[in-house]
């Protein structure tokens, strides 16, 4: 056969079946690593995702569990003469991660931030009874009612921690 001439028709098909495995096994190749990629890339942002996601719920157990430790303070520097106060409150953050990251947490939030802000009241009533009292003490009766407020802020805490741990438990499911 002259260089340059065509192939037969029969030559033609009968290279064409025998380069049939060859051409099969390159698409398969070809659409397996590009579907494979692609799986491997959505699973990759999956898993960064959910890791994000657990980051974000542990600062809002963390910032719950600081927050008591943050209140305490708060009524030690006002009602009991301990040192002043300068940290900034954990309530922020709780807010904060609920809104923009677990809305299903956000009433759970919510009931946290309204005891924080009864017991500050609590708190900021107790200094001012202090204050227009002579010696300048917290009157009993108003130190008596602290259950009150208190109970209230831990039960709202623990339903927050409760629905964060459901929450935690959820996202290892998935």
């Amino acid at each position: 056969m002259a260089t340059g001439s065509p192939i037969p028709p029969s030559d033609f098909w009968g290279m064409l079946v025998s380069l049939m495995p060859v051409i099969v096994g390159g698409l398969i190749g070809v659409v397996g690593g590009l579907a494979g990629a692609g799986y491997g890339s959505r699973l990759s942002e999956k898993r960064e995702h959910k890791t994000r996601r657990r980051e974000k719920l542990e600062a809002l157990v963390t910032a719950a569990y600081e927050l008591d430790i943050w209140i305490k303070r708060e009524e030690n520097a006002n009602l009991w003469d301990g040192p002043d106060n300068f940290e900034q409150s954990p309530l922020a953050r709780i807010e904060t991660v609920a809104l923009l990251h677990f809305s299903d947490l956000k009433a759970e939030a919510d009931a946290v931030s309204l005891a924080v802000k009864q017991y500050r009241m609590w708190i900021l009533d107790g200094r001012k009874r202090k204050l227009q009292s002579s010696p300048p003490i917290v009157p009993q009766e108003h130190v008596a009612a602290l259950e009150g407020v208190y109970m209230p802020f831990l039960a709202a805490r623990e339903a927050l921690l409760k629905r964060a741990k459901d929450r935690m438990g959820e996202l290892d499911a998935s």
